[in-house]
């Protein structure tokens, strides 16, 4: 789960004032606590509650906290701390979680199933899977039983996505790409297959890699190079480079291109004369 953080945070007069009263070593301290403490919070779901027990396993002193408290991030409670204002600016645990059943709700009817809770006789609940009618899929499903001391374990929905990398990110790799490719030619096109594949930084790798390798080619030193577009739509990283290419001049460089043929009238007098 995701925790929201104010960039304002790292020069916040709060912040400040709670490393003055913390003393040596004084900001590196007050903001590690308090990023600390919100996503604690917000992982444990506790409302902005601190226990004192997870405050001592994570390391933040006595020294610490009290000067959180005196600069207004914290406030003293019974059995720990409470992060102040939490709930203003973060959801409660009671949001969250009517969240998160509403979403399993829907993955559920996405998939076109819906329950209901019944009883048996010896008290114990049972859950009953039933076809839905809009089943998009059309399949016929027979009803099945499932209880909940079974063997038979219950289906866990899908997890979210992971969020995307930001696209400031992706542009940065583009740039790299770019540079390293040889053939400028159409970089709307090239932008644009880029984005599609949004490659990390292991991909990228491999494709710089493949890039340095295809410059010691004849195919590529002669000119005859794809545009960019299409080697990236194409997937060209994952072609097999040509063996001559492993045999290179003297001082590392690549051999020359090979002279061109003579033309047949010149080869013609050559054996007239």
């Amino acid at each position: 789960m995701l925790t929201r953080l104010d960039d304002a945070l790292i020069d916040h007069t709060k912040v400040e004032a709670a490393a003055d009263a913390i003393g040596k070593h004084g900001y590196e301290r007050a903001l590690g606590a308090v990023v600390w403490g919100i996503v604690y919070a917000n992982r444990r779901l506790t409302d902005g509650f601190l226990p004192q027990r997870a405050i001592d396993k994570y390391g933040i002193t006595k020294p610490t906290a009290e000067g959180l408290v005196a600069a207004g991030l914290w406030e003293a409670a019974e059995g720990g701390y409470r992060i102040h204002d939490y709930l203003d600016w973060n959801a409660s645990a009671a949001d969250i979680k009517a969240k998160q059943s509403r979403d399993r709700e829907r993955k559920r009817k996405a998939f076109g199933f819906h329950a209901e809770s019944t009883r048996n006789p010896d008290g114990k609940t049972t859950e009953v899977e039933k076809e839905s009618v809009g089943n998009p899929r059309g399949v016929v499903l027979q009803d099945w039983y499932r209880s909940t001391d079974s063997a038979v374990p219950a289906p866990v929905p899908a997890p979210d996505p992971e969020p995307s990398e930001p696209r400031s990110l992706l542009v940065a790799r583009f740039e790299r790409f770019w540079e390293a490719y040889p053939n400028h030619e159409k970089r709307k096109d090239a932008l644009r297959a880029f984005t599609k594949l949004r490659p990390d930084h292991d991909l990228l790798a491999t494709m710089l890699d493949a890039i340095a390798r295809w410059k010691l080619t004849r195919r590529w030193r002669e000119g005859f190079v794809p545009h960019p577009a299409t080697w990236l739509n194409q997937e060209r990283w994952t072609d097999e480079v040509p063996v001559e290419t492993a045999v290179r001049g003297a001082f590392g460089q690549p051999d020359p291109p090979r002279p061109k043929i003579q033309k047949v009238a010149d080869l013609v007098k050559q054996g007239l004369a």
